[in-house]
């Protein structure tokens, strides 16, 4: 193959300097058209995607070459007509005819050592030939009398149509397919009918594809559709199924202000679930198996957003890979820009890295509660998020920008700009340390913006880092990471058939479900490679593997009993199984609490049917925590209430085994009833003033640093009666 550029290819493709006319090329039926070698490439580029090697650089060099070797016949045919011109005789110009550049494309392919890439284009060629062979079947005389519409308008009736589909898209045999055409041809005219759609066109090919055993080839030409009941349940302002009704009524409907709901999840009340059913029915029956496209049909595991298959849920990027020039407002404001592009290569939204190194400008130009500056970045943001419906979200800053860190949390604090479109910060354990000891209101800001979900508390090892919900870091990377996908798994039903107290059963059955959830998160990338969509970034993806009903899980396993030990241990072997098992597929997984909203209503609805048709009264398994269709499973990391628990403290333990993460759902306040009055919490507080997230933070960051607990839970305040500075006021110890 040719070393030269593109850029070459393109403006100057003979190699004597002198580019030679050739505008026309002659096609089959005789007509003369303008020659287009982006045509070249673009053919060439499809039989690379069909031999699973797509490279769009090779296409443009072989169709190069080609416009090289044509350009080459072109002067050697010229020169005797040059001559009759200046002798005053007739002038004329290569016209070459497709046929002469499909040869020329095949040479090219094998001679370049690109052999499958050339059986793939012979197929291709042929089948075309194939197929307007058969577009070329002589109608019966009643052809005309017969209207055909479809969305386009209407046409004659033509059974060389019918033909060609069952050969494209059914990949019949050409006998065969004119059987079946033919068969359809006279039921359509024996019926008087004047006009006919095209959906009932195939209703009736569909007949005779069953009638004569072709059910493979019915299922490969099967359209993907709605129902019109479906379609009027949508414009009537209902989801297509009733968990999904439930889950929305749950998180406060498409305006929710729940800090658990991700804003792609909710979508457009009509155009969006329309599209994401077709999606989703397109990639359960084109993309994934049978086996695993009935595993989350029947609810065992719920793959997350099968209505954008081609997206990946989020991407977590750097600032300063899309900062525009040198650190300045300007270069903040437009930063904005390039967010609002990213929004629609994902389907959930955009973490942004390490923000303080270009919007740190916006802190030095304006005063504190002013509301220009940050302030009104953050409102840009959050107008951006609501526009696109998807979430912008801010990863942290780095200790580097301490000060900026400090005016963000102020300015988050003050900000009225409620609901999912908000800005969250995903603050880093060291950095949250950093804002406890600056001062007494900057903590207790921290802690309002944990209970309202808009700073979520993250923690990092030292092999990596947590970047974004589903987005690890790995040593000095920098580049973009993308939370490819989700799949979340139904850990109440593997319990029930795992039994009460046999974790080691449950172990085994989640190795299984496991694999499972991989295997469908690698058809969905390699489908993903097919496609081949440009992107304005490259990123490395993840998959996040999610528990749902962990804490059902534990009471049924403990017999009503919640053991964080035993969840610890059942989260570090889920983490253990997905890394190991990605890796085997060309993977990387983690373990997420996050992307799980939809899942535990849709496994406690699931379960709940599966129960009643069972007719056991919903079984042992619900009697447990009277789950109905109506209450979701828990999601994520969440346990509290555990009796005899301070909130968070079940939480802190049973994410000692995960290496980094996000403390995510915010834990519900729990239940100190057995312990003695001086680990009780301050009667002052009320057990729902929304301090569970801090607390569980504060209790799983003593776990690796002892240092910290007069930090976090002071004994008591001064004798002076007030607070040193870095030390928020606490009347009584709590438990860590």
């Amino acid at each position: 193959m040719s070393s030269r550029s593109d850029a070459h290819f393109e403006k100057n493709p003979d190699p004597s300097g002198q580019r030679r006319s050739l505008t026309r090329v002659r096609k089959r039926d005789g007509r003369e058209v303008p020659f287009d070698v982006a045509k070249i490439a673009s053919a060439v580029l499809k039989a690379t995607a069909a031999a699973g090697e797509p490279e769009e650089r090779y296409a443009r060099e072989v169709a190069g070459l080609v416009e090289m070797a044509l350009l080459a016949e072109n002067r050697t045919r010229s020169a005797p007509a040059a001559a009759r011109e200046r002798s005053g005789g007739a002038t004329g110009e290569y016209v070459p005819s497709i046929e002469e550049i499909q040869d020329l494309v095949e040479r090219v392919l094998v001679e370049t050592g690109k052999a499958s890439v050339a059986k793939a284009y012979i197929l291709y060629r042929d089948q075309r030939q194939r197929v307007r062979a058969a577009v070329s079947v002589e109608n019966v005389n009643l052809s005309g009398e017969v209207r055909v519409r479809d969305a386009g308008g209407t046409s004659d009736w033509s059974k060389g149509r019918i033909v060609a589909a069952l050969m494209t898209e059914a990949e019949l045999p050409r006998g065969s397919a004119e059987e079946i055409a033919s068969a359809v041809e006279n039921k359509v005219f024996d019926s008087g009918l004047s006009r006919i759609t095209t959906g009932l066109v195939r209703e009736l090919v569909d007949i005779e594809l069953v009638s004569r055993g072709w059910t493979a080839a019915l299922l490969r030409q099967e359209p993907v559709s709605v129902p019109r009941h479906d379609l009027r349940r949508v414009l009537a302002g209902l989801p297509f199924r009733t968990w999904e009704e439930e889950a929305w009524r749950l998180a406060g409907g498409p305006a929710t202000n729940s800090p658990a709901a991700w804003p792609g999840q909710l979508g457009d009340r009509i155009e969006g679930p329309v599209s994401g059913e077709i999606l989703a029915r397109f990639t359960l029956r084109e993309i994934l198996d049978e086996s695993t496209a009935e595993m989350h049909l029947s609810g065992d595991f719920h793959i997350e957003d099968l209505g954008r298959p081609h997206l990946p849920l989020l991407i977590s990027i750097r600032s300063e890979l899309i900062a525009r020039g040198e650190p300045s407002s300007g270069a903040a404001f437009a930063l904005l820009e390039e967010l609002a592009t990213l929004t629609s290569e994902c389907a959930y939204g955009i973490v942004l890295e390490d923000p303080g190194s270009v919007l740190q400008p916006l802190v030095r130009g304006t005063r504190a509660k002013s509301p220009l500056g940050l302030a009104a970045w953050l409102r840009s943001a959050a107008a951006i998020a609501r526009a696109s419906r998807r979430r912008i979200d801010l990863g942290s800053p780095g200790e580097r920008f301490s000060a900026f860190t400090v005016r963000l949390v102020e300015e988050l604090a003050l900000s009225s700009t409620g609901g999912p479109f908000a800005p969250r910060l995903f603050l880093d354990s060291e950095e949250c340390l950093a804002l406890v000891r600056e001062s007494v209101e900057i903590a207790d800001a921290v802690r309002r913006l944990c209970a309202e979900g808009r700073i979520i508390l993250t923690w990092s090892g030292e092999a990596e880092h947590f970047a974004a919900p589903g987005c690890r870091r790995f040593g000095r990377e920098q580049g973009a990471l993308a939370a490819s996908g989700a799949v979340a798994l139904n850990l109440p039903r593997l319990a029930k058939q795992a039994g009460p107290w046999r974790e080691d059963s449950l172990l085994e059955l989640l190795s299984g479900s496991v694999q499972c959830a991989l295997a469908a998160a690698r058809s969905i990338e390699s489908a993903r490679s097919k496609w081949q969509r440009k992107t304005s970034v490259r990123t490395r993806g993840t998959w996040s593997i999610v528990p749902i009903g962990l804490r059902e899980t534990l009471r049924f396993l403990g017999d009503g009993e919640i053991d964080p030990e035993q969840g610890a241990r059942i989260v570090g072997f889920l983490d253990e199984a997905a890394r190991r098992f990605a890796s085997e597929h060309g993977l990387s997984a983690v373990i997420s609490p996050f992307f799980g909203e939809r899942a535990r209503m849709r496994f406690a609805s699931a379960d709940f049917e599966r129960a009643r048709q069972l007719d056991t009264s919903q079984g042992e398994l619900f009697a447990v925590d009277n789950v109905s269709r109506e209450a979701p499973y828990s999601a994520g990391f969440g346990l509290s209430p555990v009796y005899g628990r301070q909130a968070g403290e079940a939480e802190a333990e049973l994410v000692t085994t995960l290496p980094s993460g996000a403390l995510f759902p915010a834990p519900e306040p729990g239940s100190s009833s057995n312990l003695s009055s001086s680990q009780n919490l301050s009667s002052e507080r009320s057990p729902t003033d929304g301090r569970a997230p801090w607390e569980t933070w504060a209790r799983c960051h003593l776990r690796r640093n002892k240092n910290d607990r007069d930090l976090l839970f002071p004994q008591s305040p001064p004798a002076s009666g007030a607070a040193p500075t870095g030390q928020p006021t606490t009347k009584n110890p709590v438990r860590g």
